[in-house]
């Protein structure tokens, strides 16, 4: 497998750092033809998600903030961020 499949979106996130509050992710939207690189932050309390991709077109955005969030759950069940999450999507 390579990162970059031959349809749709591949996103990874990356844990760069956090706290008991916030966590703060590398992001990497893998398409056919790019790799679109940003930031994600994650907020334990409110679920709030900021995502920052340049160039990146909103349905992209939207699908990586909808990722981002379903990170909220296993800080607050598990008591910890989750260090790494990887999702193909048909976008």
């Amino acid at each position: 497998m390579t990162a970059h499949p031959e349809r749709g979106a591949r996103f990874l996130l990356e844990l760069e750092g956090g706290d008991d509050a916030e966590a703060r992710y590398a992001l990497t939207i893998f398409t056919p033809g790019a790799a679109l690189r940003g930031r994600a932050r994650v907020s334990a309390e409110s679920g709030e998600v900021e995502v920052d991709v340049a160039e990146a077109p909103e349905v992209l955005v939207g699908e990586a903030r909808a990722l981002a969030k379903t990170l909220v759950n296993p800080r607050r069940t598990e008591g910890r961020w989750k260090r790494r999450l990887m999702r193909w999507r048909e976008v």
